[in-house]
């Protein structure tokens, strides 16, 4: 029964009009073996030496680097925050020095692993990244046994209110040494490292080793692996945090409590081992299939260009000559160029939306963090998913060479500008007692006793403003910081209330009860902000394949490593470095109550939402706009260069010298009428060649 990909019946098509080429394809059968030297039996080379198995153990790696990246780290850097006592800055450090890392590593590393044994280098690849999880979690055996201090029972009340505690007492430090923080480091750096070879060289050599027609599905299945792996990492992460950090110590903390710290190591224990083990099948795949050069003769017809004028001299010596061309061609080529900062811009608001996802939906619409953690989770993965197989699907039904695919990014590029008004939906804040809401911003509270923030019926209470623990006068609709600030003096046994309340009275003067949370907005602009999210993300994920099918065929065939590389560049660069920071920013720079702790500001507590989402808005549109106009410019100059000059494949250098009756003889000599040269290929030549033909730009 034939597949559903054809494979077989291909190879046999192209075999069968190349009948010189059937003796050298049953040689290289023989050369290129999965396994290591006579440990190759040949029920291995049925099973593992084909696309398709090559594209599972992609996807697996690439699972297992998700869920540790995008996965476990998101999800656990809050508790390895508070269990180390790191800053704000030190937190957004740790996750940034993966793409650091990244950015400065997959340039040198995809160019020459690019040239030499591709699956080799993904599996060391593999190797060192599992070595760096297992790096990030060693704080948890050096850092020593976390200790935190434990609010005992019936503080935080009016009766009590801390009024015997120092400032020196809160400050005190119950972290660890502040050296594990270099563990954390070492470790991205680490796993960054053996991430950079993943979506470069792994990418490229799936391209490599599929029909041409075929490479929009398998590379779709590779890259489904970029929503299953945060979602395994997710899930996981979210499990193993209800577990105390420290399993063999018992403790009266409950996952809610906030001083309570989920065992976030165990995650990167066990992705760091099975990195290590994926690397196996990765480094016993042979350096290239028996099929790749009829492929590559297939793949070239819907290459735009192909380069020439290289020295012949190989090896590492003739790379480090070449290296200074390429990467010119791959610079001045304006489809590459315009394609690849489109990805840049669009990763700003893409990334900025997904890391802060969450907390925009508890800022705005009052979500609990919980309930955002997974509806945020869920819009993402689902959406991401969905987007990358229609793109998939849209990309392998139209048969898309380069400039079509092209041309389906850039219209998912301008439906999801579009779909950023969505983005415009917002809930009004709560009312906080004492907090000002009228747009004023850096309204600060020490975290000393006597802390007031105007509840004057409050004052007598001596409250903290140590944890922020809103509670609701359900009658006037007010928040109060906590249940000292409402002058609570006990709470429920039996209910989620506060009872005896000062500043909360009845009709007839009596203190009443103050309901656990801020009170609710009866907003109801949740669901369409949702809905608008979520087509945004699946919208801009459709043109994920389209946009990597045409960096593939924009740049000659030996450059497709170099240009990956180069794009993942320009993608952190412009994107997911500076991405989070931007929205980071924004949501600070509408903070209308933060904290102040131990001479430090803290974190921020209560937000302008109307001021958060118009900046939020603004800087998405914009973004998307720039990525709009740029991929039309990648479809209007695609096959375009500026630094080269270009001739028609199907002839001869001395042929462009000659007169246009020419064409008659060249075409004799070289076949039928029924197989002339395809006019869409181009042979690009450095402006210092020889040639002297005129720019032709297909």
């Amino acid at each position: 029964m034939r597949n559903c990909c054809s494979g077989p019946s291909k190879l046999q098509k192209a075999l069968e009009e190349r009948p010189m080429k059937r003796a050298e394809y049953e040689e290289r059968k023989k050369i290129y073996r999965f396994g290591i030297r006579k440990l190759s039996p040949e029920w291995c080379q049925v099973v593992f030496r084909n696309p398709y198995a090559f594209t599972v153990f992609i996807f697996l790696f690439a699972a297992v680097e998700g869920s540790l990246v995008s996965g476990l780290t998101s999800v656990s850097l809050s508790s390895i925050e508070r269990r180390y006592r790191f800053t704000g800055v030190m937190a957004g450090l740790i996750a940034s020095t993966f793409d650091i890392t990244v950015l400065l590593s997959v340039l040198p590393m995809s160019y020459f692993g690019g040239r030499g044994h591709k699956p080799r280098w993904v599996g060391i690849g593999a190797i060192i990244h599992g070595i760096g999880a297992l790096v990030f979690s060693l704080p948890q055996y050096v850092g020593g046994i976390y200790s935190p201090n434990i609010v005992e029972d019936g503080e935080g009340f009016c009766s009590v209110a801390l009024r015997n505690v120092s400032s020196a007492a809160l400050c005190d430090d119950t972290g660890g040494p502040s050296w594990v923080y270099l563990f954390f480091i070492i470790g991205n750096i680490l796993m960054g490292l053996g991430a950079a070879p993943l979506f470069t060289i792994g990418t490229a050599f799936i391209d490599e080793i599929v029909w041409p027609k075929q490479s929009p599905i398998f590379l779709g299945v590779a890259y489904i692996s970029t929503v299953v792996g945060p979602a395994i990492g997710f899930l996981m992460g979210g499990s193993l945090l209800t577990v105390y950090v420290d399993p063999s110590v018992s403790t009266t903390l409950t996952d809610g409590d906030p001083a309570f710290v989920g065992a976030w190591w165990i995650g990167f224990v066990i992705m760091g081992i099975l990195s290590i083990i994926m690397s196996i099948p990765l480094l016993l795949f042979p350096r290239e299939l028996p099929e790749c050069e009829l492929i590559r003769e297939e793949r070239m017809k819907d290459h735009a260009m192909e380069f020439t004028d290289f020295a012949e001299e190989t090896g590492c010596l003739g790379d480090l000559k070449e290296a200074p061309k390429h990467a010119k061609q791959v610079l001045l080529n304006p489809t590459w160029l315009t394609a690849s900062l489109s990805v840049g811009f669009q990763a700003v608001s893409l990334v900025g939306l997904v890391t802060f996802g969450p907390k925009y939906l508890e800022t705005q619409f009052g979500v609990p963090a919980s309930q955002g953690s997974l509806i945020a989770g869920a819009i993402g993965v689902v959406g991401s998913a969905a987007g990358i197989i229609i793109g998939a699907i849209i990309q392998f039904a139209l048969k898309a060479d380069g400039k079509t695919s092209a041309l389906i990014a850039f219209v998912s590029s301008a439906f999801s500008t579009l779909l950023v008004l969505g983005l415009l939906f917002t809930c009004p804040n709560a009312s906080v007692v004492g907090v000002p809401n009228d747009g004023a911003v850096g309204y600060l509270l020490e975290s000393t006793a006597n802390a007031d923030i105007g509840a004057t019926c409050s004052l007598h209470c001596g409250c903290t403003t140590t944890t922020y623990q809103p509670v609701c006068d359900p009658a006037t609709g007010y928040t109060y910081f906590s249940p000292c600030h409402a002058g609570c003096e006990n709470s429920s046994t039996t209910t989620n209330e506060y009872e005896r309340c000062s500043c909360i009275t009845s009709s007839n003067g009596n203190f009443t009860q103050a309901l656990n949370g801020k009170c609710e907005n009866n907003c109801n602009f949740l669901g369409p902000a949702l809905l608008f999210l979520f087509l945004f993300i699946l919208v801009t994920f459709i043109a994920q394949i389209p946009g990597l099918v045409l960096t593939l065929r924009t740049v000659a065939d030996e450059q497709r490593y170099l240009a990956l590389a180069a794009q993942s560049v320009l993608y952190r660069l412009l994107g997911t470095i500076p991405g989070p920071l931007i929205f980071g920013a924004l949501f600070d720079s509408g903070c209308i109550l933060w904290a102040y702790e131990c001479g430090v500001r803290g974190n921020c507590w209560e937000y302008d939402n109307k001021t958060v989402n118009l900046r939020i808005f603004i800087v998405a549109f914009v973004t998307n706009v720039i990525n709009t106009l740029l991929i039309m410019l990648a479809w209007l100059m695609f096959g375009r260069t500026w630094c080269c000059k270009t001739i028609d494949k199907g002839k001869s250098e001395s042929d462009n010298d000659t007169s246009p009756t020419s064409d008659n003889s060249d075409l004799k000599q070289n076949g039928s009428p029924h197989n002339p040269p395809t006019s869409q290929h181009v042979i690009i030549s450095d402006v210092t060649g020889s040639l002297d033909s005129q720019d032709t730009f297909h």
